[in-house]
């Protein structure tokens, strides 16, 4: 956590804002997550500090131009991307973010994933609204900023440019050659 002594609401709340759009790894430390396994508590903080490899794969979302993880199941993974797909559009000026998996409603329910999260911030959050249909959608207007959810397919790519694709379990989409092939000039 950071401290800071501001005259204004405002003004403290863009110092925050600020922070946080520098330091992926300080916003993820704010992001909660829901875990169905755990009926007690099914809402907690993402373990950033706890796990090693969410800090790692986190800072290379910032890095790296193209990110292949190799994984088993329940890793957190998933989140760990939503988490950075949030922190991309509630930071940063015209980011265009397409969630790609096997089915629409797949790509559906990582945007909701990101709704919650978003829905979980303090105030300081600037605002989101999100779309369930016909298309997955969420924005940011005040930086002009989306994520769009799409099923799989070459097609589904073809007419947009984005700024970051994320493909959820890409190793069980059909077409995967045309597919990459088709988000290669993002």
């Amino acid at each position: 956590e950071f401290k800071v002594q501001c005259s204004s609401d405002e003004e403290l709340r863009k110092t925050i804002l600020a922070e946080y759009s520098d330091d992926i790894i300080l916003f993820a430390r704010k992001c909660i997550t829901e875990d169905p396994h755990d009926a007690a508590n099914p809402f907690k903080p993402l373990p950033v500090d706890e796990i090693p490899y969410i800090k790692e794969l986190l800072k290379s979302y910032t890095r790296d131009k193209r990110i292949v993880v190799l994984k088993s199941r329940q890793v957190m993974v998933s989140w760990i991307y939503c988490v950075a797909i949030l922190w991309h559009v509630l930071f940063h000026k015209g980011v265009r973010i397409a969630i790609v998996s096997k089915k629409s409603e797949d790509a559906r329910k990582l945007i909701e994933r990101i709704q919650f999260m978003h829905s979980m911030l303090p105030a300081w959050k600037p605002e989101m609204n999100f779309v369930a249909f016909p298309m997955p959608k969420a924005t940011v207007e005040s930086n002009r900023s989306v994520i769009y959810g799409f099923a799989q397919g070459a097609d589904q790519l073809r007419s947009d440019t984005f700024t970051t694709i994320f493909s959820d379990e890409f190793a069980f989409q059909e077409d995967q050659d045309k597919t990459y092939r088709a988000s290669k000039p993002t």
